[in-house]
């Protein structure tokens, strides 16, 4: 009589405090720009733009620095793309001068697909996010700060919704799943988070008890990521109410700050410092989880000067943001690509052995 052969199987929890990862730079040889920095990812494609505060053009790239595409709109003064999903880029175009504004903007890949998101209703609007068919960010009823309303759209100007909150004097969209969208409302002088589902009859005051302000940034299955303040900032997020917030401030003293920009459902990102420079960070839903994202990167932008943020992950779990070059300066748009972990070939190696114990219980 034949037996099955005994075999023990360990399979490995995979933590984010242990990952790894491989670093793409996205500013390669050859780059037409002084600088880059990467603010958004979706469906393996990575958007950004050539300045910190946009003045500009819009960036597109497909997972390496060869992929290359500059998104930005012939006959316009400036241009940043902030989202990507569904192989569309959202941000804004914008012209200087005398009647310097910006409008909201769609892409699909290319310059010259761009398409106009502004709806007359307001006088300057930025698209700043995008999940599924729906784009979200805010449009201004007044050229001044602190006189802005939450948008939502679903590809036109005309499909534009307003989530301002009643009685809320400002709102902001930064982000949407596809689902609910995530950002501020409030009076002129607050920044509290906020949550929707559409409409804004749906409005979710987010913000924390006991903290004084506050921000949701990014939305992922059912989890909205930012960040809550009453001294130094602390990366957070919520699952729906203000009641469910968890706070990711690495710790455990004060001298630690932090931010999540970011989060697919399981892996929030942004930043954290230690009373020192500001590095890229990853967190798995808790403090204890939290990765210094900035040790993976190359020798060129390690040491005095560095710095980093991670403001953007995809499905897959890649990540975009920027890194300072220390050689010269000049922020990069750089990729953390995940490094599979020994427990998914573990994890392989288990169903092999499932079926060979079921192929030797055939030969008994």
């Amino acid at each position: 009589m034949n037996k099955a052969p005994l075999i023990f199987v360990c399979v490995a929890v995979s933590l984010p405090a242990t990952a790894q990862y491989k670093v793409e730079v996205l500013h390669g040889p050859g780059f037409p720009f002084p600088r880059s920095f990467g603010w958004g990812a979706g469906d393996g494609q990575q958007v950004g733009s050539t300045s910190l505060f946009g003045t500009g053009h819009a960036l597109l790239w497909s997972g390496s620095a060869e992929s290359f595409v500059d998104l930005h709109p012939a006959g316009w003064d400036a241009s940043t793309a902030l989202g990507a999903s569904g192989g569309k880029q959202i941000g804004w175009r914008a012209r200087h001068g005398t009647d310097a504004r910006a409008f909201a903007t769609m892409w699909s890949g290319s310059a010259e697909s761009w398409v106009d998101l502004h709806t007359a209703k307001y006088l300057q609007t930025y698209a700043l996010g995008i999940g599924g068919d729906m784009q979200v960010g805010t449009g201004f009823y007044k050229l001044v700060e602190n006189h802005y309303h939450a948008l939502l759209w679903s590809g036109t100007p005309e499909s534009a919704v307003s989530l301002n909150p009643e009685g809320a004097e400002k709102s902001l969209a930064y982000a949407t799943d596809g689902k609910q969208q995530v950002g501020i409302a409030g009076g002129l002088g607050d920044r509290r988070a906020a949550l929707w589902s559409g409409t804004a009859e749906s409005y979710v005051n987010l913000h924390p008890k006991g903290y004084i302000i506050s921000e949701a940034y990014g939305a992922g299955e059912g989890i909205q990521a930012g960040y809550a303040s009453s001294g130094n900032a602390h990366a957070v997020l919520w699952r729906g109410s203000a009641q469910s917030v968890v706070d990711l401030n690495p710790g455990p003293n004060e001298d630690w700050g932090s931010r999540a920009f970011a989060t697919n459902g399981e892996i929030q990102v942004g930043l954290a410092s230690n009373n020192g420079p500001t590095l890229a960070a990853l967190w798995g839903g808790t403090p204890e989880s939290y990765l210094n994202l900035h040790q993976f990167l190359p020798e060129q932008f390690q040491g005095s000067g560095e710095s980093s943020e991670a403001r953007g992950i995809d499905s897959a779990g890649n990540i975009v943001g920027w890194a300072a070059d220390t050689t010269t300066g000049r922020a990069k748009a750089v990729l953390w690509v995940p490094v599979p972990e020994p427990s998914s070939w573990l994890a392989i190696g288990l169903g092999l052995a499932i079926w060979i114990a079921g192929k030797g219980k055939q030969l008994k």
